[in-house]
């Protein structure tokens, strides 16, 4: 019982650090881009995690986090984080899952740069 309370209580701070880093990305970069006015007539503040997620596929250019495959990979997140926040015990399968996307996100900065392409000069 112990051991189960314990890798509850671990799943949830790591999804509360989880959500609060998208967050972070989210509002830092699509400030820096677009400006404090744009942001406040699209975005609200208590946004849960799978719409924090759309919005580095819906903003690829401001949000370069992730590709495609991470994306899908985030996107599975949200039904372990429904049993995280609704008191239902995670399985070994789900709580390796979640720390893998938890290292995922932690790695990556709150700002990234832009690839840039170089054009071909003949």
């Amino acid at each position: 019982m112990n051991d189960t309370l314990e890798r509850m209580k671990d799943s949830y701070g790591m999804l509360f650090e989880i959500e609060t880093k998208l967050r972070r990305m989210v509002v830092t970069n699509l400030v820096k881009c677009h400006g404090q006015t744009w942001l406040m007539q699209r975005y609200e503040t208590k946004l849960h995690l799978h719409e924090l997620i759309s919005y580095f596929g819906k903003y690829p250019k401001e949000l370069p986090h992730f590709n495609r495959v991470e994306l899908q990979s985030l996107n599975k997140l949200n039904r372990i984080r429904n049993k995280i926040a609704h008191s239902h015990l995670i399985d070994d399968e789900e709580y390796n899952y979640l720390k893998k996307c938890y290292r995922l996100i932690m790695r990556q900065p709150i700002t990234k740069r832009k690839k840039r392409i170089q054009e071909n000069v003949i």
